[in-house]
């Protein structure tokens, strides 16, 4: 699924609890959250010509393996700096994070919408090298990831992903989180996704919540 296809939904800030009488109201416009892109990621692998792992194969008889695309876009705005944007994930009924991309990025990064996924359903992001542009195919759509991004609690059930701004800069733009969720194959588990920021407002650093439309903190709800 190219980015152009996603459905984009906006976001409000709620700021959290402060001890200034003029903190400032709900903030509209900063983010939207992309609905989320799910396919099993077994036959992810198979369609890329992966044959899985005999360790997977194994796990694969018990569990299932889930591959989750997560997309953000934050939009800057006149007199707000977005300093700090975390995607927090809470899994639940025994599944955790299996694999996760990007984990670090310490200088700008282009990489290709898609991911691909290994023998060991570990995620791995197709990096764009410097002929950008001279594939057609492959320059139609990349994200540009720029410092610092930092994923957390890999192999757990409280993944995240934390974006700080570099020195003079601001967090913007379109990103996209890789996850692959493992988990049992009798239950039904769910990935809730929740969005936390930290954002300049006229020389003040306010932290903020998001919320849905509805007021729900809860962005996103995945069957995994």
């Amino acid at each position: 699924m190219n980015m152009s296809d996603l459905v984009w939904h906006d976001l409000d800030l709620a700021v959290e609890e402060v001890d200034r009488t003029d903190a400032p109201e709900e903030l509209a416009g900063v983010l939207a959250f992309g609905e989320p892109v799910v396919y099993d990621s077994a036959a992810l692998a198979k369609a890329g010509g992966k044959e899985l792992d005999p360790e997977l194969q194994l796990l694969n008889d018990q569990h299932r393996f889930t591959y989750v695309r997560l997309a953000l876009s934050i939009r800057p705005q006149e007199n707000l700096l977005v300093r700090f944007v975390a995607l927090d994930l809470t899994l639940d009924r025994g599944a955790l994070c299996w694999s996760m991309e990007p984990m670090k990025v310490e200088q700008e990064l282009k990489s290709k919408t898609e991911a691909s996924i290994s023998s060991k359903l570990k995620v791995k992001l197709a990096e764009v090298g410097a002929e950008l542009g001279s594939d057609t195919k492959e320059s139609a759509e990349y994200v540009l990831y720029q410092p610092v991004i930092e994923a957390f609690n890999v192999q757990r059930a409280d993944p995240a992903w934390e974006l700080r701004a570099a020195a003079g800069k601001q967090v913007s733009g379109i990103q996209l989180f890789h996850m692959v969720i493992k988990a049992p194959k009798l239950e039904e588990c769910r990935a809730l996704v929740s969005i936390r920021a930290e954002i300049m407002r006229r020389g003040f650093l306010f932290s903020y919540r998001a919320r849905r439309s509805d007021r729900r903190e809860e962005i996103a709800r995945i069957l995994v």
